[in-house]
């Protein structure tokens, strides 16, 4: 996807996961799939919280292009458990979502040559080893779209499971 059409998508992303959830009853926001899946209500805060990790980077190569970002995963089940994504109101990470996305969008739109910047990742792996990679802006940017889609059509999926 062209960085243009991109930058689109990103920024519609917040209106289409307020719509994959309008209509949700709080019995609906706790209803999953199949066994072991997450909810919408789990999917709507890990969402936000992975846009704030995400954001990060991309902030990081706006500002000084090729900085070494040391980047660490973290175990998604822990901080569903931790921070309590099955039973917090959705509305807070609905709005965050939203803001980080309506911030990002206007950094990238606003800044000449956005693109074509990147930061290096320095990742580690599970061996301790560590790994470094150039990882464009872009490659961010699309990498979020489809992350997001993704679990935006599991909301759909949840939806369809509970007959709404």
């Amino acid at each position: 996807m062209n960085f243009e059409n991109a930058l689109v998508a990103y920024e519609q992303a917040p209106d289409e996961l307020d719509m994959a959830v309008a209509g949700l009853s709080d019995a609906d926001l706790n209803t999953t799939r199949s066994a072991g899946e997450w909810t919408a209500r789990q999917i709507i805060h890990h969402l936000a919280d992975g846009e704030a990790h995400w954001l990060t980077p991309i902030k990081m190569a706006l500002i000084e292009p090729g900085f070494v970002y040391r980047h660490n995963n973290w175990n998604q089940e822990a901080s569903s458990d931790a921070l309590a994504y099955a039973t917090r109101p959705i509305a807070p990470s609905l709005a965050l979502f939203r803001a980080q996305r309506v911030h990002g969008f206007q950094l990238l739109h606003a800044l000449p040559g956005a693109r074509d910047r990147h930061v290096e990742f320095d990742w580690l792996e599970s061996s301790g080893e560590s790994k470094r990679r150039r990882v464009p802006i872009a490659d961010i940017i699309n990498m979020q779209i489809r992350h997001t889609a993704g679990h935006i059509a599991e909301i759909y999926e949840n939806r369809r499971a509970a007959g709404r």
